[in-house]
């Protein structure tokens, strides 16, 4: 079960699978902590002989959440039943669960452990209408969304040179920046074919909800292009190649790649079905344009998916010499990567690095930090490092803390600034053309 997947409205809240709040048998009344900051240590220290003080650093305690609610069964018969459904989510447990909550159009998740529970069994319990409290003790104080994003990249692998001109095999990428990252213009970068609606989220990200959705009627989003006459085409020639990948993921939702060839007028000629990856094809004789949609056959759990970054590339018409500005081609892997933090609080990652690779390491291109571990790693290992936990783990089970080398830092105190964190992943011993040695992180965006 999702995190959040039985909430549908404001003022609804999801714990251990059981959904609270309006329309429920749980009516709130009142939820304390939410949008407070949490308790602030300070460390500022009073100067000795000065007014004032040094201001130190502030460092976030525990987060205290507490719900009143009122219980509103529809009969005095099915209040036992209502009331044990309660008891049951809300029974002492020593690990902790996700909360999801809903309010003014936000839905953000947290970990904690019910730590009280109170029901006053007072004349309003005999009448069948009790009131109570629960309250959440959260460990990490932050808030986060519910949807986890995640990058990838493999080691560096050089860059083919520049390209003469004769045999038409390079690329271009046919969407803008924005678009290509996910961002911007529902206007003029998407539009809705049917099935379900777009909306942006924080920092402009794409989000594509999926209403409805069947094998003979998918939801689809199509990708614009603004710069032609017709904004959902692609110019493209008969016998070009046309690539059309997503990087974020979301084919773990069910999503599916498709291009669509059209033809001079617009008319649809035939199609190319991939899968939540990439699809590739070739454009027909009679095509003129290349249309790429994503779709969804069922409705995903959840139904909000984050579109992430794309790329279209359709390579180049036959040329003959050397065309100005000369092209000298696309790295085959830069071994560099982009995770963004939508939120306003750091973000800690997991990070796992996949063999072969001798001495990997994950660098913060920004502040120089870098995570780095002096252990070999054959193709079959698997290196994770759960920056919150401060857990270095090889293959689930070894501990490879140890490993760290003198430049690695703490690491709990490697995080996801808000916005953009530029990462590198560097190893030794192997790499070049071919490998398959490679780096990703998983994390959700933190919010105060």
């Amino acid at each position: 079960m999702a995190l959040d997947d039985l909430i549908t409205q404001d003022g609804q809240m999801q714990w251990r699978g059981v959904l609270l709040g309006e329309g429920t048998p749980y009516a709130g009344v009142s939820l304390s902590g939410w949008d407070d900051l949490p308790d602030l240590d300070s460390s500022t220290v009073a100067m000795p002989s000065l007014s004032g003080a040094w201001p130190g650093a502030l460092l976030a305690s525990t987060r205290t959440l507490q719900w009143d609610f009122e219980v509103t069964a529809d009969s005095l018969g099915q209040l036992p039943a209502v009331l044990d459904v309660l008891r049951q989510a809300t029974t002492v447990r020593q690990s902790e669960s996700w909360l999801a909550v809903q309010l003014a159009g936000c839905r953000r998740v947290m970990r904690g452990r019910v730590v009280r529970r109170a029901l006053s069994a007072d004349r309003a319990y005999t009448r069948g209408d009790p009131v109570g409290s629960l309250v959440w003790e959260c460990s990490d104080p932050r808030r986060y969304d519910p949807m986890a994003q995640s990058v990838a990249t493999t080691l560096p692998t050089p860059e083919p040179g520049i390209d003469w001109g004769t045999d038409g095999s390079e690329a271009v990428q046919m969407l803008a920046p924005a678009q290509a990252a996910g961002l911007g213009s529902t206007a003029s970068n998407w539009y809705n074919q049917q099935g379900g609606t777009m909306s942006l989220g924080s920092g402009g990200a794409l989000y594509y909800t999926v209403g409805a959705a069947s094998i003979t009627a998918p939801a689809q989003l199509v990708w614009a292009n603004s710069a032609v006459p017709s904004p959902n085409r692609f110019p493209i020639a008969p016998g070009q190649t046309a690539q059309f990948v997503a990087y974020s993921g979301v084919g773990a939702t069910g999503a599916q790649l498709l291009l669509l060839w059209l033809d001079s007028t617009g008319t649809f000629i035939s199609s190319t079905v991939g899968d939540g990856v990439s699809v590739t094809g070739t454009a027909p004789p009679t095509a003129a344009y290349a249309r790429p949609v994503m779709q969804w056959a069922a409705v995903p759990s959840p139904a909000r998916v984050l579109v992430g970054r794309t790329a279209l590339f359709v390579s180049a018409p036959l040329a003959s010499g050397l065309v100005d500005p000369y092209d000298w081609g696309t790295p085959g892997a830069s071994g560099d990567m982009t995770a963004w933090n939508f939120g306003d609080a750091p973000a800690h990652p997991v990070i796992t690095i996949t063999g072969p690779v001798t001495m990997p390491s994950v660098r913060n291109v920004a502040t120089g930090e870098r995570l780095e571990y002096n252990v070999p790693l054959s193709a079959d290992d698997s290196l994770v490092i759960d920056t919150y936990a401060g857990t270095v783990t090889l293959n689930g089970t070894a501990s490879r803390l140890y490993a760290a080398t003198t430049r690695s830092v703490p690491e709990a105190g490697f995080t996801l600034t808000p916005g953009a964190t530029s990462l590198a992943f560097r190893g030794t011993g192997v790499g070049g053309v071919g490998t398959t040695a490679s780096a990703s992180l998983t994390w959700r965006s933190a919010y105060w």
